[in-house]
């Protein structure tokens, strides 16, 4: 009986940025693990010491210190390795990929992103709760000081000291730079795994130590379920949204998650896609406020941390965010199943 030959699956040459992160294990072996499609994975880092994952193809040094350097040294890779498509997976990086959009796409080359604009507005802190405010979607209560005196005056209109209240960086990633300031810590100082806690008194102190006051957002604390919501939009018209509850996140990562599904955290994540204008893969973060409704504290106008869990949950929102920028059919109704993260790390070793 003659046997049927394999199927030749289709080769994408994927260049992904920020390899060297520590989550990107699980982006690179669900793209390997995609049945219809060969990636060949090229990944580019700051780092130096030439190690790379077993699992990718090339690892590429780039630099990080100059943006014009940098978006030449994109430019020559994608040349010389015959690139498709660009993945970034840093605010800093997805910000300048997207500067350079349109030139790269004159070069044949996609960009898992949305358009400058839209991805500039969305990345810093500050600018997106005053655009999503604008755009009349509900966001928590927030002040964006210029002083230390309009900082204590904020933090006093906040509820503080009777109320807790977090201080972010205008422009950083993750939970970097999130302080919770709380007047009184008694014993859960010492066994909390969260974000650091400091009096408003201290804060103040530390700032005034610098030689400018810094850009930062003061905002209402959210004591509800957290949430971080995948999503994938078209021109704004959001195709895919899948909530994902953060049962034990750790600083900036979710540890263990729970995708299921939030009717309210949907529509309230769709609303906020379509006052950006998504064109790509996006993430948002929100906790429950006080008065019971979702607000947004944070948006990824990239691929986040934990997006490979959508793919356990039936939904390679991945994969498909890399056909839409390929201009290559993908399925748009697929409904995401109930299911469990739990992440776990993992080692490897190298002699270099």
């Amino acid at each position: 009986m003659r046997q049927n030959k394999p199927e030749i699956k289709k080769q994408i040459r994927l260049l992904l940025t920020s390899s060297r992160g520590y989550i990107n294990l699980g982006r690179i072996e669900s793209l390997r693990n995609n049945s219809q499609y060969d990636f060949y994975i090229v990944g580019v880092d700051i780092f130096g010491d030439k190690y790379k994952l077993p699992i990718l193809d090339e690892q590429i040094q780039i630099p990080a210190d100059n943006e014009r350097k940098y978006i030449g040294m994109i430019k020559k890779i994608t040349t010389e390795k015959m690139i498709d498509v660009i993945l970034p997976a840093s605010d800093a990086e997805v910000e300048i990929i997207s500067k350079n959009k349109k030139l790269l796409k004159k070069m044949g080359v996609g960009t898992v992103c949305s358009s400058y604009l839209v991805t500039h507005s969305a990345v810093n802190k500050a600018n997106m709760l005053l655009f999503l405010k604008e755009k009349k979607v509900d966001v928590p209560k927030f002040f964006i000081p210029e002083s230390i005196k309009e900082l204590i005056l904020a933090a006093k209109k906040l509820g503080y000291p009777k109320k807790p209240i977090i201080i972010k960086p205008a422009f950083a990633s993750g939970n970097r730079g999130v302080w919770l300031i709380k007047e009184n810590f008694s014993k859960e100082l010492l066994h909390s795994r969260g974000i650091p806690r400091i009096s408003i008194d201290e804060f103040v102190k530390q700032v005034g130590k610098l030689k400018h006051f810094p850009k930062i957002v003061l905002m209402e604390y959210l004591s509800g379920d957290e949430y971080s919501v995948d999503g994938l939009g078209e021109k704004g018209n959001p195709i895919y949204v899948i909530p994902r509850v953060r049962v034990s996140p750790l600083p900036g990562y979710s540890q263990e998650a729970l995708i299921h599904e939030n009717k309210e955290v949907k529509e309230y994540v769709e609303q906020i896609c379509r006052a950006f204008g998504f064109d790509s893969i996006f993430n948002v973060q929100l906790k429950y406020g006080e008065d019971g409704k979702p607000k947004v504290y944070e948006i990824n106008p990239r691929i986040s941390a934990t997006a490979v869990a959508n793919t356990a949950a039936g939904v390679d929102l991945l994969l498909f965010s890399i056909l839409k920028e390929l201009k290559i059919t993908y399925p748009k109704n697929i409904q995401p199943k109930k299911i469990r993260m739990i992440r776990f790390w993992k080692e490897f070793y190298t002699d270099n």
